[in-house]
């Protein structure tokens, strides 16, 4: 099953980090994808439901949650053998 990650855009620095949540999915997406554009033909994913995940920004150290669904990144994986 393929590995995603999950990165988030930084309001602060305009930047996408890491959230360290790392996913299984069957049908993930084959490039980086907002959670918005991959949900928008699915049922709720319930592990997708990251609006309310708190990141710090390394750059300017100021705390955030993603404002909404396009703000949070499903980022595929290479597979590692």
């Amino acid at each position: 099953m393929p590995l995603f990650v999950i990165q988030m855009r930084c309001p602060h620095c305009g930047g996408e980090h890491p959230s360290g949540i790392v996913l299984k999915l069957d049908d993930g997406p084959l490039v980086k994808e907002s959670v918005k554009a991959y949900c928008a033909d699915r049922p709720p994913v319930p592990e997708l439901a990251l609006k309310n995940t708190k990141l710090v920004c390394p750059v300017t150290g100021e705390p955030f949650v993603p404002p909404s669904d396009e703000d949070v990144l499903i980022v595929p994986q290479p597979y590692r053998f």
